[in-house]
């Protein structure tokens, strides 16, 4: 996962890969607090890769996300940071 700089109100997305035997358990966390799919975040797991996508990031999304693969040999993590930039405002004279 890599590090990224969106607009407010700009779709985001993160990918990660893990390997093992068995196939590992894989989760997302923001800041440290578990997410799991709802309005605001969609995430997809199948065959050791998992994405979180974000519709449309907002200043909330000003976060940490970590992606936290586990299984029985063990855990890994990766983790990025998210950075939402407001939209600048422009007067029209």
């Amino acid at each position: 996962m890599v590090n990224q700089t969106v607009l407010e109100g700009m779709p985001v997305s993160f990918e990660a890969e893990a390997r093992g035997f068995p196939a590992p358990m894989m989760s997302w966390q923001r800041d440290g607090r578990m997410l799991s799919t709802d309005n605001q975040y969609h995430i997809q797991t199948a065959g050791g890769r998992s994405s979180l996508h974000i519709a449309h990031a907002g200043p909330e999304d000003n976060a940490w996300f970590q992606c936290t693969a586990a299984n029985v040999a063990g855990v890994a993590t990766n983790r990025a940071r998210l950075i939402v930039q407001g939209q600048s405002l422009s007067f029209v004279l």
